[in-house]
């Protein structure tokens, strides 16, 4: 008799759903709700403060209903001086408010007035504890952050020290306020540190171009990188246009802060600010915003300048235009419809929410773990895990629940920190080695609850045969494929990359010299028209199996007569790296290349692309077959 496992998480989710940014340039946290997106302040920096400023941060601050926490800036730091020198004899919190109020006075100001509801420093305590309780307190009911500072490297040296590693409570709480609908900004070195990427400084460079030092920020948004002081310092347009070009590549497994292709430059002028909020960037103050596009594969960039008053920029994929996709920011009824799926996804039930299947292709797991909670569409998702690729994560006579759970917890314990560290909302294992627990219903409970699942690596076939029925779906599949219709995130690793398709590869090696044939069973069926292989880089003979099955219309025909041969795309992942598919929409993320493989209308032709970390692309079915073209960030008028 088999035997079942299904941890769940003593933990309770009660959270409304969030819309997912599927044209989101910035990387701007997801909104709670799609109708109030949050937005990001960046202030150029220089001698002055405008009022109009000020409320405009009020505004989008949620006007009289406005709870604002400032952080004072590095010459005001709880218990020193101007210089960070010690002051002698201390400083209470109540002194500090009160030399705070002082320098600070207008701000004080909008709550004395009634202006805001709420107005409050943000510090830690005298012990420097980076998860202060009260800091963070605050944090969870502000609707308004702001961050003004001379250094740029010293809030994330202080709040964000272990990312990308670890992502902090402080960060995750930064992340929310925009995710509520509120606004987070910075004034200099505040503004300069709030993404991802930041740039630290100049380079130590002899001659020729100014270049960037970087490091980690906060990473409150991920998709572009700001310079500060534009029209101030000589090199800035220098400094920020190489570092688009020619900057080393964002790698956080290796923990080497960089840029990827679609990232986007932004540089501000002093007196002025640059207002991010969903896909689009617009200015008040008295200088410009200069915003820079790189496409066409990385050698074009394109510069726009925006001023105060100017209609705001839209920032919109290349594809929307290309698909004659409504203009970006439609009312909310008059989302455009899905794309067609060229994929064979699950239909969507929202279609302004497509889902999302995820194909590792194995190796190191951290930066997609990191990812995956953001890939869901929820501010906090529930995530069911499913280990049964591995014989050690099956249950069996040799040991009790209690044995296994423990097992599970000690190998998958990096899943578990997402949970920890506030990133989900409940975990659950779900584990079997029994194949009639596919279609009991409460075995595939937690899958009706949730918002992501993942499959670890092992071997495919035991995920086959244990939750894949060839004649009829098992229950365990069809909740699988409904948290992709719902909006949510299914993927794996190596096996669990495997059992995505429909028509699954699960074995087949080179041998003496001659090509490999693959072996094939049915998986899950959350991709109908793909071939996928794992391992792509450091097996031998995966080219020539994918490629000669891609090609064998017969052979396809023969084991799934409900295939369509023709349609097949191969989806190949190199280790280390991740490929997020979506809708008609591909983009890859982590170290290494994905490759797509698309047939045309000529049996005997076969067209290969290549995609790079930071790759977003665009595949098309047309008559005579697909056509797959780079998906570039562009102006829209």
């Amino acid at each position: 008799m088999g035997l079942a496992l299904v941890l769940w998480s003593a933990a309770v989710f009660a959270g409304s759903v969030a819309a997912r940014a599927d044209d989101d340039p910035f990387g701007l946290p997801a909104p709670h709700d799609k109708d109030r997106p949050g937005a990001v302040m960046l202030h150029g920096g220089g001698r002055r403060f405008s009022e109009k400023v000020r409320q405009e941060f009020v505004r989008l601050s949620g006007g009289q209903a406005a709870r604002i926490l400032l952080m004072p800036s590095d010459s005001y730091l709880l218990g020193k001086d101007k210089n960070g020198e010690p002051l002698s004899g201390g400083e209470s919190a109540a002194v500090y408010e009160r030399r705070m109020a002082r320098e600070y006075s207008r701000w004080v100001a909008l709550h004395e007035s009634g202006e805001i509801a709420d107005f409050q420093f943000l510090y830690r305590d005298p012990d420097g504890n980076p998860d202060d309780a009260r800091l963070l307190g605050l944090l969870e009911k502000a609707t308004g952050v702001w961050l003004p500072a001379h250094d740029q490297e010293r809030l994330p040296a202080e709040f964000a020290a272990g990312y990308p590693a670890k992502t902090s409570a402080f960060q995750l709480a930064l992340r929310d306020v925009v995710a509520r609908g509120g606004v987070v900004g910075g004034l200099s070195g505040g503004m300069a540190s709030l993404p991802e990427t930041i740039i630290a400084g100049d380079a130590d460079t002899e001659e020729g171009w100014v270049r960037a030092k970087l490091r980690f920020g906060l990473a409150l948004f991920s998709g572009a990188i700001v310079d500060q002081n534009f029209n101030a310092h000589a090199g800035r347009l220098e400094r920020l246009t190489d570092l688009l070009r020619n900057g080393q590549a964002l790698d956080r497994l290796d923990d080497t802060p960089g840029v990827e292709r679609r990232t986007i430059g932004l540089g501000v002028e002093q007196e002025t600010v640059a207002i991010l909020q969903r896909n689009t960037v617009r200015v008040i103050g008295e200088g410009h915003a200069h915003v820079f596009l790189k496409s066409n594969g990385d050698r074009t960039v394109t510069w726009h300048t925006l001023a105060a008053g100017e209609e705001p920029l839209v920032v919109a994929s290349s594809s929307a235009r290309r698909a004659g996709l409504p203009r970006p920011l439609p009312p909310a009824d008059e989302q455009p419809e899905a794309a067609p799926n060229p994929f064979g996804m699950p239909e969507p039930a929202d279609p302004s929410r497509p889902g999302i299947v995820v194909l590792h292709g194995g190796g190191e797991t951290d930066e997609i773990i990191d990812l995956y909670p953001k890939l869901s569409g929820h501010p906090k998702p529930r995530l069911v895990h499913c280990p049964v690729a591995r014989e050690s994560c099956r249950p069996s006579s040799a040991k009790d629940v209690k044995q296994l759970a423990r097992h599970l917890e000690t190998t998958f314990r990096e899943w578990r920190s997402l949970e920890t560290d506030g990133r989900l909302a409940r975990l659950d294992f779900v584990t079997t080695d029994n194949p009639a627990d596919a279609n009991r219903v409460s075995f595939v409970e937690p899958l009706k609850q949730a918002e992501a699942l993942w499959f670890c690596g092992g071997s495919q076939r035991p995920l086959a045969r244990l939750l894949v029925d060839r004649q009829k779906q098992t229950l365990f599949q069809q909740e699988a494929g409904n948290i992709v219709r719902r909006g949510g995130v299914v993927g794996g690793s190596s096996a669990g990359l495997a059992v995505m398709a429909d028509v699954m590869i699960d074995g087949g090696e080179q041998e003496r010299g001659a090509p490999a044939e693959a072996s094939l069973s049915r998986g899950l069926g959350l991709l109908k028209h793909v071939l996928a292989e794992q391992h792509f880089d450091t097996r031998g003979g995966r080219i020539e199996r994918l490629t000669g099955l891609l090609r064998d219309h017969e052979r396809l025909l023969k084991f799934a007569p409900d295939c369509q041969p023709g349609r097949m795309i191969g989806l190949a992942v190199e280790e280390d790296t991740a490929l997020i598919v979506q809708g008609n929409r591909l983009r890859v993320t982590g170290k290494k290349l994905a490759h797509v493989f698309v047939q045309s209308a000529d049996p005997r032709s076969v067209i290969w692309h290549a995609l790079k970390p930071g790759d977003a692309a665009i595949v098309r079915e047309q008559r005579d077959g697909c056509v797959l073209e780079l998906d570039d960030w562009e102006f829209q008028k």
